[in-house]
């Protein structure tokens, strides 16, 4: 890495079963990972998951640190619970389902170090679209800085962007009232008040089965949508 920064990847789990051990597989890969702290906030656990996590822990004892939500948590409320037990000086989430490149994290903390004046960094991925078992389709969500009106009226940043927990003083914290635009809203608000770098090559593949909670089918999602615009 070009000048190094410990990294806070923030992950939130709920019925997670199905993807947490590859999940905790790949973090270790990530070429930046001895610059990492992994902050899991687990949302009512299966025995399983416990089970992975500690298993994680005793191999990697210095780079995981996680807490068992006391009730069911929206998204928002438990991404900022991790943030609230973060140290460093960049942050990005990491869905359990999505897959990073192996070099995601330190590309991204190789462009802010770049780029003293950005407050995130973001960057090209793809997006794999599952229906049930069954793969149907990948496509290329973005693969060339976005225009300005799209940043600032779309999901440009995608899932795998990385921020300064110094913006947080502006941006202010994830609103823990959306249910569906979460990360959306943050987002808005992040490309609004501060400026941003772009890495060139992927950054890793977006998991759309349709049932998460920005791409399930829900009619709360164009609410929360204009909401935030």
């Amino acid at each position: 890495m070009r000048n190094p920064e410990q990294i806070d990847i923030l992950t939130s789990t709920y019925r997670s079963e199905p993807f947490l051990e590859k999940f905790l597989d790949a973090v270790p890969k990530q070429t930046a990972f001895q610059h990492c702290n992994l902050i899991l906030r687990m949302n009512r656990p299966s025995e399983s998951e416990l089970s992975l996590v500690r298993e994680f822990q005793k191999k990697f004892p210095n780079h995981l640190s996680f807490s068992v939500a006391p009730k069911l948590e929206k998204l928002g409320a438990s991404w900022n619970a991790a943030i609230a037990r973060s140290k460093s000086p960049l942050i990005s989430i990491w869905n359990v389902d999505d897959e990073r490149s192996e070099d995601s994290l330190e590309r991204l903390a190789d462009g802010l170090s770049r780029s003293e004046a950005a407050g995130y960094a973001f960057g090209p991925f793809s997006v794999r679209r599952t229906v049930g078992k069954f793969f149907r389709h990948r496509f290329e969500a973005q693969t060339s800085p976005p225009a300005e009106t799209h940043v600032m009226h779309g999901m440009a940043l995608g899932p795998f962007f990385m921020f300064r927990r110094t913006i947080l003083e502006r941006v202010g914290p994830f609103d823990e009232q959306y249910v569906s635009a979460t990360d959306y809203d943050f987002a808005m608000r992040l490309v609004r008040l501060a400026s941003g770098t772009w890495t060139a090559s992927s950054l890793g593949t977006f998991e759309n089965s349709g049932k998460g909670l920005s791409t399930g089918a829900s009619m709360i999602q164009p609410v929360e949508r204009t909401a935030v615009e």
